[in-house]
């Protein structure tokens, strides 16, 4: 019995056709120039290909995770960048803006990141702190009824190129760890400072340094619950890690062709 359904099969084909015609092209200069494929990228958008678990209200695949793992899988095949960065985008950003952001963040938000107008960034990492996220610095502090983040976020996939950040900040002491963590949806400003990354594969991505100077945020713009961050983070990367694993297998079948 086959784990694909024939709408997986078709997702597959539709993107193993995408990746041939769109991605193939630019393969070399994503990887000589650290290319960022902005068109590519809307292109994929047009598709669903960009976002293949949001809802197609929003513009999104409509599909399941495993609609995803066969979508990165074929992008991977022909270039581990492109893919990586619909991953991050797709289902480290919106993903989780689907599954735990309010309605009204979801409308505001996930349409245009599906149709690739605007690119999604999930800032977790820190240079302190990558798997041991529960130790992160970046702060908000509650002032004058506002949150003001201030932190430095590192190895942040389209990071340089986003329009939107998921942010986990820290809204408890350091001691509470995991129990004093927030995320927020923060829309890109004055207050956010970027640089690029060199990496040493799966280029083009955008991946970047993210530094938060004294960001002013709202009640409105948390995703979930204050010090409720947590739940979604480990969502979040749970989520994430099947998800990459087709990118990983699609790079593999692409280097054993």
């Amino acid at each position: 019995m086959s784990l694909l359904t024939q709408e997986h099969e078709l997702a597959r084909k539709t993107a193993r056709e995408f990746a041939e015609k769109y991605v193939d092209p630019i393969v070399r200069k994503m990887d000589r120039e650290n290319y960022y494929p902005r068109e590519t990228i809307r292109d994929a958008g047009e598709l669903g290909i960009l976002t293949p678990t949001v809802p197609a209200e929003y513009g999104g695949g409509g599909g399941d995770l495993r609609t995803a793992v066969v979508v990165l899988e074929e992008l991977g095949r022909i270039s581990g960048g492109f893919s990586l960065l619909v991953e991050a985008l797709g289902i480290l950003f919106a993903d989780a803006v689907n599954k735990h952001a309010s309605k009204r963040q979801k409308e505001e938000i996930l349409p245009k990141i599906a149709s690739g107008e605007k690119i999604g960034a999930f800032a977790l990492s820190e240079p302190c702190c990558g798997s041991d996220a529960a130790a992160i610095q970046t702060a908000a502090v509650r002032r004058g009824g506002e949150w003001v983040i201030n932190g430095h976020k590192m190895w942040i996939t389209n990071g340089h190129y986003a329009d939107y950040y998921l942010v986990a900040a820290r809204t408890g002491p350091r001691e509470a760890r995991h129990k004093a963590i927030t995320v927020f949806l923060l829309k890109r400003s004055n207050c956010v400072e970027t640089s690029p990354i060199e990496v040493m594969g799966v280029r083009g991505t955008g991946t970047a340094e993210v530094k938060f100077n004294n960001c002013a945020a709202s009640d409105d713009d948390i995703v979930g619950e204050v010090n409720g961050g947590w739940k979604v983070i480990v969502d979040t990367l749970n989520v994430g890690r099947t998800a990459i694993s087709g990118v990983a297998v699609g790079i593999a079948r692409g280097a054993f062709e």
